[in-house]
């Protein structure tokens, strides 16, 4: 019995548990830098509105602390932001 649970946490410890969607640091940066890319590069309004959000939402989410990040998502227009 001993053995058995031995193999299987030693089976444990080769296994990714990040989410399916998970994404290196690195990447977000990358993204970051891609978002104020097309922001800058954009021609009419609207599609620089669109990108300017991107751009912003994406700053948010890896420019800040971490810890921050969750205060970041309760914030609401007309409720948590009067």
């Amino acid at each position: 019995m001993v053995t058995a649970l031995q193999s299987a946490h030693l089976g444990c410890d080769r296994v990714d548990h990040r989410h399916k969607d998970w994404i290196e640091f690195e990447d977000c940066q990358k993204a970051r830098v891609a978002a104020e890319t097309a922001w800058r590069a954009a021609k009419d309004h609207s599609t620089k509105i669109k990108a300017l959000k991107d751009w912003c939402l994406i700053s948010c989410f890896t420019c800040l602390p971490a810890d921050r990040v969750g205060v970041i998502r309760l914030l609401r227009l007309g409720s948590t932001l009067i």
